[in-house]
């Protein structure tokens, strides 16, 4: 994913999160959205965040599976 888009999902979180600072709000979304270092802003802000994440990507632990490595109906996940 090129900076742009990143920089755009970035914005798009933060812009819309704003009024929810401290106040302990949940949030989910796609993996457009969700970048590792968003969600440490978010948490760091009292926001809760959930989302798809991608293997590679930046932050995201090396143990998690591709889709394309998992059964159908099976699933992976983390916590941090």
């Amino acid at each position: 994913m090129d900076a742009t888009k990143k920089d755009l999902g970035a914005r798009v979180v933060k812009d819309l999160s704003n009024d929810l600072l401290g106040k302990g709000y949940q949030l989910y979304f796609d993996n457009f959205f969700n970048f590792i270092d968003h969600q440490k802003y978010l948490q760091k802000s009292f926001i809760y965040a959930c989302g798809k994440a991608r293997k590679g990507q930046k932050g995201t632990p090396s143990d998690i599976k591709e889709e394309k490595e998992m059964e159908r109906g099976q699933s992976d996940w983390t916590i941090s």
